[in-house]
């Protein structure tokens, strides 16, 4: 969603899911405030709820009190803001050849360049190209790097990728060490032909050590969201991994619930900015 510095809603969005969905999201919100010559010291936030049917009704950001509905529903649900984003300072970044999402694009990071402070008394350009970026799961060992888009191939590719490790587990070859999951963020022309590079031969013969892999200097536009030490038993936390014996009655009831919804109409997108007509999208869910 994104709002102002009294916490008035300008648009609020379910369209999307993950960094992708949101990178989508802030390019449109970045085009539309240089085009339409609003004022950019505004704020683009991203939440991650577990279950979707927890989120605010979206046909209701019109109202005051929709932010404190989200904060609320947030503490309910054990859901987070993933990402915090100044319009403002996404378009400095943009300017300035820094990735959005990244670590170089938070905000301790700009306040150590020069332009940034004189920066913020200007009023940014609204002719500026804006790329389109896209977050990338990049899977660090000893050996190399490997890059999958967040598609299902990709996701496919990554599953034989990671049983592709636990085969060579105790392979002496193999170097050990640790095993990192990163999220990348790169314009789709920047990491061309390191994407996807998993075929259905090497995941079925090929050794670690002798996969095509990326290069590791794309680790700067990338954060690191978790690494297990290979030479230690890891116990996952992750609620997806643990057996139905493992799950709470809440648990329970939502996993076998999920699969048997009516369908129903459901509002997706709502956009308030000043001096323009209120849009609304419905969209069918099942």
């Amino acid at each position: 969603m994104t709002y102002d510095c009294y916490h008035r809603m300008l648009h609020v969005s379910r369209a999307g899911e993950g960094t992708n969905g949101f990178l989508r999201y802030l390019h449109d919100d970045m085009m539309h405030v240089l085009q339409n010559g609003h004022n950019p010291d505004i704020w683009a936030c991203y939440f991650e709820f577990p279950d979707r049917r927890d989120i605010p009704d979206v046909s209701r950001a019109r109202y005051d009190d929709y932010f404190s509905t989200v904060l609320e529903k947030t503490r309910r649900n054990e859901a987070h803001p993933r990402y915090t984003v100044s319009l403002r300072d996404a378009v400095y970044c943009t300017e300035h050849g820094i990735v959005s999402l990244t670590p170089q694009a938070q905000r301790s990071q700009l306040l150590q360049l020069p332009d940034y402070v004189s920066y913020g008394l200007g009023t940014p350009h609204t002719d500026i190209f804006i790329p389109e970026y896209k977050a990338y799961d990049g899977l660090q060992t000893e050996e190399g790097l490997m890059l999958f888009s967040q598609t299902a191939e990709g996701r496919r590719q990554r599953g034989e990728y990671e049983k592709l490790l636990e085969r060579n587990f105790f392979n002496p070859v193999r170097k050990g060490g640790e095993l990192k999951y990163w999220e990348i963020i790169a314009e789709p022309q920047q990491v061309k032909g390191q994407v996807d590079r998993l075929s259905f031969e090497a995941s079925d013969a090929s050794q670690p050590q002798e996969l095509e892999y990326a290069a590791e200097d794309i680790l700067t536009q990338g954060s690191l969201l978790r690494s297990y030490d290979l030479f230690r038993r890891q116990t996952s936390q992750d609620p997806a991994a643990r057996s139905l014996l493992d799950l709470s009655l809440k648990d329970l009831l939502a996993c076998f619930t999920a699969q048997h919804r009516e369908p129903h109409k459901e509002c997706v997108d709502t956009m308030l900015y000043p001096g323009e007509k209120t849009e609304t999208t419905y969209k069918i869910r099942t």
